[in-house]
């Protein structure tokens, strides 16, 4: 704190008493014991004074420091306040909250971004935020709810339809309101779309168990199809067939015509197989010429003429870049449960099938159990 004021008011108490006396001792000769003994007391007046006045000067200092910084606080809050709703009014996010009394539904602007209606026509209006919901995702929606009623915060990721019938993907996390009582009576939280996101984790799914060149299952995806296919034969004691296809002759043209036409016969290949087979079959390349098919509930009549439309298939030329490629496939096929149980040896009894329809002259298949016969005969 300041001195400022004390020394002001002193020294100028001091110099007017001064002068007092120097003009009484000029006009009388003398001065008087009384100017002697009033000066001390003056000049402890003045001191006081000049302290009051001190701490006037240094609280409205303060004041009007800390009003100074009231007002740069409420600038920035006001700015973030604003940050905040142009956030949730012009991304696709958007606040929301519901009162389970009166069940009115209040949602912030960015929603219109999200599903392309106006904020207003979610107000009060719990069944039209309602109808949004994907009708697989409700089960998933009720146990939000029901989490939220429990006093418990809680997140899901569901789908929404828009108001052009699009379906996007949403995050919502949602918070209990208690009263005094602890009783929740309001519900509030932040919606986020997560669409782009998803998509990008369904791109990178599908790289990982996905052929990059046929776009069919690879060996991991079909590891995992072949397990639950096995599971759903077991429950419900029904057949199984593995078809191990080779391409007769691909490695001449491969080699003849260059890798780019190897490649697009491969992938020709691939979608040869998908449309000889049926629409719950499962087709995948383990790599280079080689393929698998899984066909679930079938007997081995059924197998076998699945087998001959494959072989007609690609009976058929290849038109590739003006070049016409002419193929064929071996196939070896093994049964559940009769050749084995086990699905990696379901694989290897297939592929030993198809070695033998090779042997046997290619362009055909060949069961497991046949092979086996054939070898025991010789």
């Amino acid at each position: 704190m300041s001195y400022k004021g004390r020394f002001i008011t002193f020294f100028i108490v001091l110099i007017i008493n001064l002068c007092y006396m120097a003009f009484y001792y000029i006009r009388d000769g003398h001065v008087s014991w009384f100017e002697f003994l009033g000066l001390p007391a003056m000049l402890l007046l003045a001191w006081y004074f000049g302290k009051q006045y001190d701490l006037s000067q240094y609280y409205l200092k303060k004041y009007l420091q800390q009003q100074k910084e009231l007002e740069a606080s409420y600038v920035e809050l006001q700015q973030s306040k604003n940050e905040l709703l142009s956030l949730f009014e012009n991304s696709n996010a958007f606040l929301w909250s519901v009162d389970l009394a009166t069940r009115e539904v209040i949602v912030s602007k960015g929603i219109e971004n999200m599903v392309g209606c106006i904020q207003e026509d979610f107000h009060n209006y719990f069944e039209f935020w309602a109808s949004f919901f994907y009708p697989d995702d409700m089960d998933i929606v009720e146990h939000q709810y029901n989490e939220l009623l429990s006093a418990k915060p809680s997140r899901c990721q569901i789908r929404i339809f828009t108001n052009n019938g699009e379906v996007k993907w949403v995050e919502i996390h949602g918070n209990p309101l208690l009263d005094s009582s602890g009783k929740v009576v309001k519900l509030t939280g932040v919606a986020y779309d997560i669409t782009e996101r998803k998509q990008l984790e369904d791109q990178m799914k599908h790289i990982a168990y996905h052929d990059h060149l046929t776009g069919l299952p690879n060996r991991y995806l079909l590891n995992d199809y072949l397990q639950r296919y096995l599971a759903f034969c077991k429950r419900n004691n029904t057949n199984l067939a593995v078809m191990f296809l080779d391409l007769d002759n691909f490695k001449m043209i491969n080699d003849r015509f260059g890798h780019d036409v190897g490649d697009a016969l491969l992938q020709q290949a691939g979608k040869r197989l998908t449309d000889s087979v049926r629409e719950e079959d499962v087709s995948a390349r383990l790599g280079g010429d080689e393929f698998i098919i899984l066909l679930n509930d079938v007997d081995k009549e059924q197998a076998k003429g699945i087998a001959e439309r494959l072989i007609m298939a690609f009976n058929k030329p290849f038109l590739i870049n003006d070049q016409t490629c002419t193929i064929s496939t071996s196939i070896g096929i093994s049964l559940y449960p009769q050749d084995t149980q086990d699905g990696e040896l379901l694989i290897q009894l297939a592929d030993t099938a198809m070695y033998s329809a090779k042997k046997l002259g290619k362009n055909m298949y060949c069961f497991y159990q046949d092979a086996l016969d054939s070898e025991s005969a010789l």
